[in-house]
């Protein structure tokens, strides 16, 4: 498809190009921790659905859209954020059922989260209908996603150029081996970005982009990331 580079028979011992093979490691329950800490530390004990989402995650994207007070919550949201904040205008014909900001401790901007579908509300749904959620934040997202395994990264196209999108599958650790590129479909594609310096706005705050699904293909998922887009 365009605007991406994809191989849906991708084999996570495949060398093409940018392709990592390459596990991230779980995370800890802990709350308000750098993002790129969580992702080096042990694997989590609990998980639910496909075994990879954790409850933390979920609490935070089972906030009714109507929270907000502002037709358009990522534009009210902006307002009190010193980082871009970015809408997804491609949603797959799916309905926002969530969008909460997080605080991240004293000092630190708050995150982004939202949800698009029914699989996140109950969580029981994961897995089984379809749905995906997007956070952002700088300089790290305040939640904590299950264990996965990195099987790849696409370079995909933006409007400001391309983005390099590490996709992991969900995974738990005992069955690594056998986790390749197509089982996100049914265990859920875990995919992280950060978007492009911008030179005239927020500082060149690089914000950073999480995004994990349920029932999405590969192709389907990297064409949401394309299509995000800055609110101002």
């Amino acid at each position: 498809m365009p605007g991406f580079r994809h191989d849906d028979n991708l084999e996570p011992n495949q060398d093409w190009g940018h392709a990592e093979e390459r596990s991230s490691a779980g995370r800890t329950s802990e709350p308000r921790q750098p993002w790129r800490q969580l992702r080096r530390r042990g694997a989590l004990g609990a998980a639910a659905a496909a075994g990879a989402i954790t409850a933390s995650l979920l609490a935070c994207l089972a906030i009714p859209a109507s929270a907000s007070g502002n037709p358009n919550p990522w534009a009210g949201a902006q307002v009190g954020l010193t980082y871009p904040v970015y809408q997804p205008q491609t949603v797959l014909a799916l309905h926002r059922s969530s969008f909460r900001l997080i605080e991240c401790g004293p000092g630190q901007d708050e995150s982004v989260f939202a949800s698009y579908g029914t699989a996140y509300a109950p969580i029981s749904n994961f897995g089984k209908t379809v749905g995906f959620s997007m956070a952002e934040g700088y300089p790290y997202i305040c939640a904590n996603p299950g264990v996965a395994k990195q099987v790849g990264v696409w370079k995909v196209a933006i409007p400001y150029g391309t983005v390099s999108v590490r996709v992991s599958v969900y995974c738990d650790p005992a069955q690594f081996k056998d986790c390749i590129t197509a089982s996100g479909v049914k265990n859920g594609y875990v995919l992280e970005w950060a978007q492009p310096y911008r030179a005239t706005a927020f500082f060149k705050k690089q914000t950073q982009m999480f995004m994990d699904t349920s029932r999405l293909t590969l192709p389907q998922a990297l064409n949401v990331v394309a299509g995000v887009r800055p609110v101002m």
